[in-house]
Formats: C-alpha cells, sequence, structure tokens
C-alpha cells in the first residue's frame, strides 16, 4: 500500500499528516457557517457542496465521523493578494486541486471509498445545479471543509506542523477514508 503522507508530497503538497476523524471538533461550525451565510464568496444558496445545500452541521458532522482515517494536506505557497492578483489566486487554486485530486484518486483506488474536502465551494461544473437539479456529479463534488463546521487552523495547529508565515499563502484539503 502506497505510504500516502510520501505520495501527496510527490504530487506537490507542502505537508500532510494523518487524524482520526471521530475525534474532529465542530466547536467552530457556528462561526464558520456564519462565514458562509456572510457570502463574500458568492455561492452560499447557490452551490451542492455549501450550506444550505451540504446539509446541516449535524448532517455533515456524522458524514465526517463515519470514516475511521483522515489525512490533512498543506499547500505553501508565496505570499498571493486576492484582492490584487485574483488571476495568480486562481492559477494557483487549480493547481492546488489538481495536486489534491490526484491525491485523492490513489486513497480511492487503493481504498474503495473516500471523501474528498477542499478550500471554497466545489468548481467541477461552470454552472452549479443547485437547487433545481440534483448535483450532476456527486462523485467529483469538493465540498468545502469549513461548510463542514471544520476549522481546518485547529486540525493543522495539531499536526505539528506549521502554517503559513505572512510571506507566503496556505491553502489545505482533507481526505476521509
Amino acid at each position: 500500500m502506497t505510504d500516502y503522507l510520501v505520495y501527496a508530497k510527490q504530487c506537490g503538497l507542502t505537508e500532510a499528516a494523518f487524524f482520526d476523524p471521530r475525534t474532529l471538533s465542530f466547536e467552530d461550525a457556528a462561526i464558520l457557517r456564519q462565514g458562509c451565510e456572510a457570502n463574500s464568496c458568492g455561492k452560499y444558496g447557490k452551490n451542492w457542496s455549501c450550506p444550505p445545500g451540504i446539509g446541516a452541521v449535524e448532517e455533515v458532522a456524522a458524514k465526517v465521523k463515519q470514516w475511521h482515517h483522515g489525512m490533512v494536506m498543506q499547500f505553501l505557497t508565496d505570499a498571493i493578494d486576492t484582492t490584487l492578483q485574483p488571476e495568480v489566486f486562481k492559477e494557483v487554486t487549480a493547481a492546488f486541486h489538481l495536486m489534491i485530486r490526484k491525491v485523492y484518486n490513489k486513497v480511492l483506488a487503493e481504498q474503495g471509498d473516500a471523501y474528498l474536502l477542499g478550500r471554497g465551494a466545489c468548481a467541477v461544473c461552470k454552472d452549479c445545479t443547485y437547487p433545481e437539479h440534483p448535483c450532476r456529479y456527486p462523485e467529483k463534488m469538493v465540498p468545502c471543509i469549513s461548510s463542514h463546521g471544520i476549522n481546518v487552523y485547529r486540525l493543522w495547529d495539531g499536526t505539528g506542523y506549521s502554517r503559513s508565515t505572512p510571506s507566503e499563502t496556505d491553502l489545505y484539503a482533507m481526505i476521509l477514508y
């Protein structure tokens, strides 16, 4: 079986660490969902991977806690001002999604089932079918970590690895299996 931590780094991610999904805290769920409701990304109520389409915190917490293994992954890059450099951020995010998808596909192939959570709203489809029609590609959907009520920074801080410095931008994803 593949050493997923090594494989994640081979795919271009900066660091990765294992965790037990059954021990995750959802203590920040209310404030994270308030952030979603503020709708700064414009996806609240418009995407199956975001609230309210993703489900209530209790539902997604139960879904997360059914898994026995988890891996959280970090990608660090030079600092990006998303206001002044939106195209650069879009390119970095696209590259990040390719990296995490590669790791996810490896885990999925070896484990038979897995669940990928990323940053921001799912972007598999140009236009999401929410709420009129079911998701076209539920097997490809990449829901947002924070939409599940998980504070990825708290989780990452528990790994022993450091977060970004002011001269860096950090992106996170997790795979449950």
